[in-house]
């Protein structure tokens, strides 16, 4: 399925922060359009033919203009007062005419210009195709008033923010589901193909009231190379399927299990007596995902509808609050799963893949050491396989590492953070009470601290390999002896 290309126009005016706010409102709607349409998704079906990335002034600033114009499935008219004043906003809307490409034309606030002013005016009876959507209307006192002013976060027309914004994304969904599959050759992955080497997180389809954090949270979770596969029922359940069937298939693609709870149980799912938000939860806990589940504080669970809230008090495994404390809580766990992944890899390496014969060492190093650590692994990278823990380490790491090398090497180095670090780990390994099996696994220190410095780590059967400008041979040598991996010494220069 190839994705639908969506030309967007508006005016660089209207996209400029309000003092006092780090967005536009303008530029809130587009990101929260791009969230409902899974645009921070690798797998989206929609294409964003000009956002910031495209509208940086050059010389061929025009060139690509036309070019996304003509790509184009559909375009999307962001109508304002600067818009409609704009001889650039005009051009786009009248090449878009005469190019019979369908349009949606959105409103953001009251045109109130004259007939001389408002360029666009003329051009509007002309369109092939319209979608037609106002951010703005009348209040009880039938005075005009903006959707979302200045930014929609609650405030009082929030829902006919919603549902204005909901408008243009069904309109943009409807279309994608009609769109011609053969032509430009296109491929986005379906729901149904499994995803390779990455951390997949199952996000769940957010109600209007949550949606703000979900966006922030796929976001970040993106950022850190994670898969995020954002749930849409209204493109991810086919016609001849079920909700079920739907998101089952979809959750059994993925690693982890998200979901965000607000005030709002969500649509009604079709063919079932649940609500959206219920369905999800429901379905997720019968799959034996990981979840993780965080609940919005900003109402009271007394006041909304009996089954609702029954529902919200009886989940006992979700975090209650602070957003920014379970997103960093969720991206603790999920490096859990990505250190599980990984082993997971090794030890099939280890068994079955490649450089089989070769031993498996690992370097233990806090970020300041980092060029410590590479020393040693450049060192050593022709003789064994080597992997570098993560420097935001934790203890299923450690433990995944005792568990898959053959020997583990602390960076000893200039840093006091990297010191107590090794010390710390060192401690941790060989307390006789410790868990840990390192009966198989080969210690070292890779001493590039100064004389100065706390004596590193020392016990039975420690190698201790030393490091000045470079890695001394000799002592490299020894320790790969020591891993039954034989190399010619060479005196210490």
């Amino acid at each position: 399925m190839r994705k639908l290309r969506i030309f967007v126009s508006y005016s660089h005016a209207d996209a400029r922060a309000r003092p006092g706010f780090n967005i536009s409102r303008l530029g809130r709607i587009m990101e929260e359009l791009k969230y409902d349409l899974g645009c921070h998704s690798e797998r989206s079906r929609f294409e964003v033919l000009r956002d910031v990335e495209m509208t940086h002034v050059s010389d061929n600033f025009r060139v690509e203009i036309e070019r996304a114009i003509t790509a184009c499935d559909v375009a999307i008219l962001f109508i304002s007062e600067e818009f409609s004043r704009s001889e650039e906003c005009e051009a786009e809307f009248a090449r878009l005419i005469d190019l019979g490409k369908p349009l949606f034309l959105v409103e953001i606030e009251p045109i109130l210009l004259s007939d001389e002013e408002d360029r666009i005016k003329k051009h509007r009876k002309a369109v092939k195709d319209i979608i037609f959507v106002r951010f703005w209307g009348p209040d009880n006192n039938q005075k005009s008033v903006r959707y979302g002013y200045p930014l929609p976060d609650n405030v009082a027309t929030r829902d006919k923010y919603d549902e204005a914004l909901g408008q243009v994304v069904a309109g943009l969904k409807a279309r994608v589901l009609i769109l011609p599959q053969a032509g430009n050759g296109q491929e986005v992955r379906t729901s149904d193909q499994p995803v390779q080497n990455r951390v997949a997180v199952f996000v769940a389809s957010p109600a209007a009231d949550v949606k703000p954090e979900a966006q922030r949270l796929a976001t970040t979770m993106e950022a850190k190379k994670l898969v995020v596969r954002a749930f849409d029922p209204e493109l991810d359940v086919r016609a001849d399927d079920a909700f079920s069937s739907a998101f089952s298939r979809a959750l059994a693609q993925c690693d982890a299990y998200v979901q965000l709870l607000g005030a709002s149980p969500g649509k009604p799912v079709t063919g079932s007596e649940l609500r959206l938000v219920r369905a999800q939860y429901d379905l997720a806990r019968q799959a034996g995902k990981p979840m993780f589940v965080w609940r919005a504080a900003g109402f009271d669970v007394d006041d909304l509808e009996a089954p609702y809230c029954a529902f919200l008090k009886g989940i006992t495994d979700c975090q209650i609050g602070n957003f920014v404390e379970f997103e960093d809580y969720l991206m603790k766990k999920l490096d859990d799963l990505a250190a599980l992944r990984r082993s997971g890899e090794r030890r099939a390496a280890k068994s079955q893949g490649r450089n089989t014969a070769l031993p498996f060492v690992v370097i233990d190093a806090a970020r300041p050491d980092s060029e410590l650590a590479q020393k040693i692994a450049d060192a050593l990278a022709d003789h064994v396989n080597v992997d570098h823990l993560d420097y935001d380490l934790t203890g299923q790491m450690l433990t995944n590492a005792v568990a898959d090398n053959n020997a583990l090497i602390f960076a000893y180095g200039k840093s006091t953070e990297g010191q107590k670090r090794t010390q710390a780990h060192f401690r941790l390994i060989r307390r006789p009470t410790g868990e840990l099996n390192v009966s198989q696994l080969e210690l070292a220190v890779g001493n590039g601290a100064p004389p100065t410095a706390l004596p590193f780590p020392r016990g039975p059967n420690v190698h201790v390999i030393t490091v000045t400008d470079e890695v001394d041979p000799a002592e490299i040598s020894n320790f790969l002896a020591k891993l039954g991996v034989v190399v010619e010494k060479r005196e210490a220069r």
